[in-house]
């Protein structure tokens, strides 16, 4: 009888364990930095060095070669059809019930951003968006901002693609466009590294959502709860240890 019962705890425990195997978890990301971005040939970010953190303290295993860089737009849809999480993701209304969330990575403001080429821009109300040219990335959350607040569609200049942040900002330069509608943390990072002036980039108008806004790891919602309670732990200790302090200091200062 004792020979049995253990057979049968074994196959159990055998059968469980593969349970677990089968959670297999694709992970994208794009190049948005300082949250996640690759230079030279490395993937890098606040939103990466978390990730990386959070899935040791969650016995999970995961390396930056398991993580694909990849166009939003592209990744956005993916995550909606495949078991698998997006990064760095605004949690905001109208995505609240497409994902399973961890986080927050951090909070910070969507907004449009101008260049201040000797006249700034000044808006105080949402109609008087209409008589200037916006830049956008396609399904980007400022985008979604906008499209929802009733901005024609037709009337945005839409760029998609891994490069689609410095375009943006060329542009915005330039004069092809009047404003960019992102957040500003990542917009000045890479008008730094493209050897332009980041203090001549300003908030000219705030996207709000209503609350708060934060970015957050996005799931697919066939992720397990176990999976989602395992890394929002690992998060939270992350957040209370100082190493959370730590990984901002490293690209924000």
């Amino acid at each position: 009888m004792y020979t049995a019962y253990m057979r049968l705890f074994i196959v159990f425990f055998i059968f469980c364990n593969f349970l677990f195997a089968q959670e297999s978890i694709e992970f994208y990301t794009e190049n948005s930095a300082p949250f996640n971005f690759e230079e030279n040939g490395e993937l890098k970010g606040i939103a990466v060095d978390l990730l990386l953190a959070m899935s040791k303290r969650a016995d999970i295993k995961l390396t930056k070669k398991d993580i694909k860089l990849l166009p939003w737009a592209r990744a956005y849809t993916l995550v909606k059809l495949r078991k698998s999480c997006l990064f760095s993701t605004s949690r905001i209304p109208s995505r609240e019930k497409l994902f399973k969330w961890v986080g927050p990575i951090i909070y910070l403001n969507h907004s449009l951003i101008a260049y201040n080429n000797g006249k700034k821009v000044e808006i105080k109300k949402f109609d008087e968006l209409r008589k200037y040219k916006i830049g956008t990335i396609i399904d980007d959350v400022a985008e979604t901002l906008l499209l929802e607040k009733g901005y024609p569609k037709n009337r945005l200049d839409r760029i998609s693609g891994e490069t689609g942040i410095q375009r943006s900002i060329m542009k915005l330069f330039y004069n092809r466009i009047d404003l960019f509608a992102y957040n500003l943390y990542t917009v000045r990072w890479y008008a730094k590294r493209m050897k332009l002036n980041p203090n001549l980039l300003y908030e000219a108008y705030l996207l709000k959502t209503g609350k708060k806004e934060a970015l957050y790891f996005a799931f697919n919602k066939n992720v397990s709860d176990d999976t989602i309670k395992k890394l929002q732990k690992a998060l939270d200790s992350i957040k209370k240890d100082g190493t959370y302090r730590k990984i901002l200091d490293k690209y924000l200062k």
